[in-house]
């Protein structure tokens, strides 16, 4: 004679539950159980989160700290050996790591901007080293602001591309050209520049284009005609002006 199954009970009050409920918990301690995980759950994120800055600030505090040291070294080494003195004669001597090396001193690239937002705890020392050693300097201003704005890791930092970059550069020139150019050369080089690559696009085959993409094209040349023919009087006004 077979035993009579026995009735399933929730771990938690012991209410009856039904025979296809493989969770153990009847509907109201499953729900009670599911915000407990959930609180659980944001708390563990958040210590996550702390931890994390905990140890950007020792990082940050580590790489300043071995900025001070080496770039004095660096420095002491130059006038005892001249200019022929390398990171890499630093490196053996003190028997420090080259990458390493090489990263922190880039803080010698930093600008008096640079420098300001890393006293403020805008930035991360370290982060800033991310980009003068691996980013052009050109670009300095744009990326550490970029990174602050959009709060890039420094693996967000490596994986910059260089379309970014172009990004970035021609955010600069659009600033230049609301704000003026500081200099009369800096525009005609801009200037200058920018109509090279215009002329190069002039001569693609018509056919490497989307057939859908024309109509749109001509539009743009039609603006850019008008544009140009506009400047072009200003430029004849200038000279009669002379």
């Amino acid at each position: 004679m077979t035993k009579p199954r026995q009735q399933r009970k929730c771990k938690v009050c012991n209410k009856n539950i039904a025979e296809w409920n493989k969770s153990g918990y009847c509907s109201h301690c499953n729900v009670k159980k599911k915000k407990i995980e959930e609180k659980k759950r944001e708390e563990l994120i958040k210590k996550y989160k702390e931890l994390r800055q905990e140890l950007e600030k020792e990082i940050h505090s580590a790489t300043l700290n071995k900025f001070k040291i080496l770039n004095e070294a660096f420095n002491v080494g130059r006038e005892i050996y001249g200019k022929n003195y390398t990171v890499h004669n630093l490196c053996y001597d003190f028997e420090y790591p080259y990458t390493t090396c090489k990263r922190i001193l880039s803080l010698r690239k930093a600008n008096s901007k640079t420098w300001k937002l890393i006293k403020a705890n805008k930035i991360s020392s370290f982060k800033v080293a991310m980009i003068l050693l691996q980013k052009n300097v050109t670009y300095q201003d744009e990326l550490v602001d970029l990174v602050i704005k959009e709060n890039l890791s420094t693996y967000d930092i490596k994986n910059l591309k260089d379309g970014s970059l172009k990004e970035v550069n021609d955010n600069r020139l659009d600033i230049a050209i609301q704000k003026g150019f500081c200099r009369q050369t800096v525009a005609f080089e801009s200037f200058s520049r920018y109509f090279g690559r215009v002329n190069s696009m002039m001569v693609v085959d018509i056919n490497d284009f989307p057939k859908t993409k024309l109509k749109k094209m001509k539009e743009i040349l039609e603006e850019t005609d008008k544009n140009i023919k506009e400047f072009k009087n200003k430029i004849e006004q200038n000279e009669k002006n002379k």
